[in-house]
């Protein structure tokens, strides 16, 4: 999913990138650098929401990630998770060396943060052995042991937070696309927040929570694992988490020891089943949206699977 490739939405939103002057911005960038004259750049795999710009100049290297105009404060949301990573656990991640809101000279109408460079494959190209699954692991349980404000889309001062979690997973983003698509019944949804309702955990403290933990979002640079694209990270019960990862890698539901730290018992499996269909059905929703009936239907399949697994524990 390359960044910046013209997804379109069925719901008549506009993909954010109207008149972006790459080459301008860019060389603005090189500037926030300290150069002027030479300097290289190559856009980079951004995911289907933002485009990001590696910027070489003589002395260093950098990327930029640029936020589309739709989504205010995601990458505000990125630059607080990544300083308070770094500041409050010994977990590597991209140092941040500027930010702009989106009334700059830059992107105008675009968030833009500027960060470190890491350099190395992503965990999504390469086999992740038991040893990965424990760094991994062990690096996920420092950042949600940050506690935030609130439940949903991590801001301590912007704006979507929910009371509880329960009301955070009730309230599923982009569900009515699967629902009038047919691809999701009503009964369906309704039984999903029923047993949201029933049995899902809460904590007493918030955490924070990465909230696209996939192994696309994790390089294994020089210095060990790095987790990147803190754009959708939200506070809330860490077991999201890790249903988020199972939507994307139902293969890893044999490795969750490693990250609980124990054998799953029963209610918390239970608890990462039900999170992880809440997921699935705004991943639905959201490649319904895009046009990619396929990549629904691949998540309709998951959401199966997990109702049988939940069912089954």
């Amino acid at each position: 999913m390359a960044g910046g490739d013209g997804f379109k939405y069925t719901d008549g939103r506009d993909d954010g990138w109207g008149g972006l002057d790459v080459p301008r911005g860019v060389s603005k960038i090189a500037e926030v650098l300290g150069e002027r004259g030479a300097y290289e750049w190559s856009e980079l795999n951004g995911g289907h929401v933002s485009k990001v710009f590696k910027v070489c100049t003589p002395t260093q290297t950098a990327v930029a990630k640029v936020g589309p105009s739709w989504y205010g404060n995601s990458i505000a949301r990125e630059r607080l998770c990544l300083e308070r990573i770094r500041a409050k656990t010994d977990v590597k991640v991209p140092a941040v060396l500027n930010y702009a809101p989106a009334d700059n000279d830059i992107f105008p109408g675009h968030e833009v943060l500027l960060m470190e460079y890491v350099e190395g494959p992503t965990l999504g190209s390469m086999h992740i052995d038991d040893r990965m699954h424990e760094e991994v692991g062990r690096m996920y349980k420092q950042i949600h042991q940050i506690c935030v404000l609130g439940n949903g889309p991590l801001d301590e001062s912007f704006h979507g937070r929910k009371n509880g979690w329960k009301e955070f997973l009730a309230d599923i983003d982009a569900v009515r696309f699967p629902l009038d698509a047919g691809m999701l019944k009503r009964e369906e949804y309704s039984w999903l927040l029923h047993e949201i309702g029933r049995e899902t955990g809460e904590q007493e403290n918030t955490s924070l929570l990465h909230g696209d933990f996939r192994w696309d979002n994790l390089i294994y640079g020089k210095t060990g694992i790095v987790p990147l694209d803190f754009q959708n990270a939200i506070g809330g019960y860490e077991m999201y988490e890790y249903a988020t990862n199972l939507a994307w890698h139902p293969e890893t539901a044999r490795q969750l020891k490693h990250y609980l730290g124990h054998e799953p018992k029963s209610a918390e499996l239970r608890d990462i089943m039900l999170c992880s269909m809440a997921y699935v059905t705004s991943l639905m929703g959201y490649w319904i949206n895009g046009g990619d009936m396929n990549g629904a239907r691949i998540f309709r399949r998951r959401f199966d699977i997990f109702k049988e697994t939940y069912k089954g524990v």
